[in-house]
């Protein structure tokens, strides 16, 4: 059964969720700092983001805060964005990554939102993020027709084994039609048998 106590525990929960946040980018290098609708010529000092200039609206409800000192004839800003409730889920999407080699990309499943993702290392966000229809500057290596293994290193799609049916190519990079076979495509596996 409700109690007035916990009644009034959730209410505050709520309350301080919907409640305006401040995020703070944090970084371990320049290269870290989100430039796209936060601020230009990032820099980072003391773990944390600085800009030469904010942007006034970082669009999607966004507003940045800014402020702003100058030594040395150097201007930093630290660039804030300003989130409510409603878009409390998309703080996270504007944070960096912890490692640099990492980068955001986006889930398209479950709840969505972005993650970090080493895009050095992981074959289906092999040297950049995958969008929906082919954008993004990244490759699924799990999608090279023909491909029964294969591998992300140093950014690049390398295929160790191709399906039955298929050879692999001097570069490693995809998997030729061997003449004579074919891959039965209406099953969700993929079989292979000759013709």
């Amino acid at each position: 059964m409700y109690t007035v106590r916990s009644f009034l525990t959730f209410a505050l929960v709520l309350l301080t969720v919907s409640l305006p946040a401040l995020a703070d980018h944090s970084c371990q290098h320049a290269n870290n700092c989100p430039t796209l609708l936060i601020g230009s010529n990032p820099g980072c000092h003391n773990s944390l983001c600085y800009y030469e200039s904010c942007s006034n609206d970082a669009g999607l409800g966004y507003k940045i805060t800014t402020d702003c000192y100058t030594t040395g004839g150097t201007t930093r800003c630290r660039c804030k964005s300003l989130l409510t409730g409603s878009n409390y889920r998309k703080r996270r999407d504007l944070e960096t990554c912890p490692l640099p080699q990492q980068q955001r990309c986006p889930v398209f499943h479950g709840r969505g939102g972005t993650e970090c993702v080493d895009v050095m290392t992981d074959i289906e966000s092999c040297g950049g993020c995958v969008g929906v229809d082919g954008e993004g500057d990244g490759v699924d290596c799990t999608d090279i027709v023909g491909a029964e293994s294969v591998s992300c290193i140093s950014g690049s799609c390398f295929i160790d084994e191709c399906a039955h049916g298929y050879r692999l190519d001097k570069r490693q990079s995809s998997c030729i039609p061997i003449t004579g076979m074919r891959v039965q495509k209406n099953n969700s596996q993929k079989r292979n048998f000759r013709v």
